[in-house]
């Protein structure tokens, strides 16, 4: 996402229609796109920037098809891919080649307003679960396989894990448990988390195993208020 915390888009296409109708909707949601009319340049506009959604104009559906395929095999957090296609074109066939999201031709500023609005929840969604927030904390971990307290910092925070610094020993597969205060939030929170990578000098990665429903609910509760997203305008 951008410094403003906008939504960033490739919108790829040669057809004018569609790029004057989808310019119009995605503004109105606040999303920043770059217009590609040549597929050629997605890839490499995919690897220069971080985007969030791509939406592809199906109308050679080789090229279309091979554009989705690359951003599906590429590393890293897959933006939202929406096709807009003709109604000759099976919608399963175009998500079986992986589009999240199927609009149909003729588009109309209302059909591309409820489409978006789909696409729109599924982006704050993925925002949400992948996007980390620092806090850098320290806490004393329990390790289930020898009960050892070790010293860790936790570095970040998202829906799905932590990141942690130690100086500590740690091996992919430690479980660890240990309490955790938010930065601002009065409440502790019990985390349970299992490591999912180390990297020298003494980082590592763990997802979340088991939470109280009470404490998910503290922790996406602070997570959801530093997620400052762009509110689109349309409603």
């Amino acid at each position: 996402m951008t410094p403003e915390m906008a939504f960033e888009g490739l919108l790829v296409s040669q057809n004018p229609e569609v790029l004057s109708t989808m310019n119009r909707v995605l503004d109105e949601f606040a999303i920043q796109i770059d217009v590609c009319v040549r597929p050629s340049r997605v890839v490499d506009r995919l690897s220069e920037n971080s985007v969030d959604l791509v939406v592809v104009d199906w109308e050679d559906q080789h090229i279309a098809s091979e554009i989705v395929r690359k951003i599906t095999d590429s590393k890293g957090q897959k933006p939202t891919i929406m096709a807009i296609v003709d109604a000759s074109i099976p919608v399963s066939e175009v998500k079986q080649a992986g589009a999240h999201l199927v609009m149909q031709k003729p588009i109309t500023p209302e059909s591309a307003t409820a489409s978006m609005k789909r696409a729109y929840s599924r982006m704050v969604h993925d925002y949400r679960r992948y996007a980390r927030h620092a806090i850098m904390h320290a806490v004393s971990a329990t390790r289930g396989c020898d009960g050892l307290c070790l010293p860790v910092t936790v570095t970040n925070i998202s829906e799905g894990g932590v990141g942690l610094l130690t100086k500590e020993k740690l091996g992919v597969g430690d479980q660890l448990e240990f309490p955790l205060t938010l930065p601002g939030a009065e409440e502790v929170i019990h985390i349970r988390a299992r490591v999912l990578w180390t990297r020298e000098p003494g980082m590592a990665g763990a997802e979340f195993t088991n939470i109280a429903h009470a404490d998910l609910r503290i922790l996406y509760a602070w997570l959801w208020s530093k997620c400052k997203i762009k509110k689109p305008i349309t409603h």
